[in-house]
């Protein structure tokens, strides 16, 4: 039996600066930083970094309005891959917005405050904050937004999308499944988010978007998919 190397949370820190970067709509500032993303995934040896590497590589070579429409075919055209975390499991339904409001207040509890107007829940967001949280708040945050980041996971590789290797880098950060993950992922691919249509109401009135939000740790199953 193989035994994975545990991540150091320097690792895991880089890995969500990275991924981070990557998942981030593909602007003319990401581009031009991708020489240097592609330094930082070698000297960090980030989980599956010939991978990420490689996907950074093939980027490279692309121009930026092919790099654009491909991320809109993928994240915004292909709702299971969406970005915002708490769509995948609260769908539109009021309960999604208490969990955006949780989520802000999470963010501010550690003196975190984006300059974008982002909805909290948007990945990119939640790993520039784990990527800079004190202590083991990142990582809680992601443990407990994993079955969303593993029904992407499992999304992207269903549809043999290259951007998979991201959430495999990042998945590699936050340790192995247990099976009660596992089942709720399962079921979430066979049913699909809630399909209750009332808005974000009690979050939109009462928090300041550009300071942005996590389900309560009760609502999402513990541990974490290999």
């Amino acid at each position: 039996m193989i035994r994975r190397r545990k991540v150091s949370i320097d690792t895991a820190r880089a890995t969500w600066r990275i991924v981070g970067a990557l998942l981030r709509y593909p602007d003319a500032e990401l581009v031009a930083a991708l020489p240097a993303i592609r330094e930082a995934v070698v000297d960090e040896r980030i989980p599956h970094a010939d991978a990420v590497g490689e996907l950074v590589d093939s980027w490279s070579a692309l121009p930026v309005g092919e790099l654009q429409a491909r991320y809109v075919e993928r994240f915004d055209m292909h709702r299971s891959c969406s970005l915002d975390m708490s769509w995948h499991q609260f769908g539109d339904r009021r309960q999604r917005g208490l969990v955006l409001l949780n989520l802000v207040q999470t963010y501010q509890r550690h003196g975190f405050g984006p300059a974008s107007g982002d909805l909290p829940d948007w990945l990119p967001l939640m790993l520039e904050f784990a990527a800079e949280a004190p202590d083991n708040a990142g990582r809680d945050l992601l443990v407990d937004w994993r079955t969303a980041i593993e029904l992407v996971r499992r999304e992207l590789a269903e549809m043999q999308a290259p951007e998979v290797v991201l959430f495999d880098a990042l998945s590699a950060t936050l340790g192995p499944a247990d099976r009660g993950l596992i089942a709720t992922v399962e079921r979430l691919l066979a049913d699909g988010p809630p399909g209750e249509d009332v808005g974000l109401a009690p979050f939109g009135p009462s928090i300041d978007n550009e300071q942005p939000m996590m389900p309560p740790a009760s609502t999402c199953a513990p541990g974490g998919l290999s």
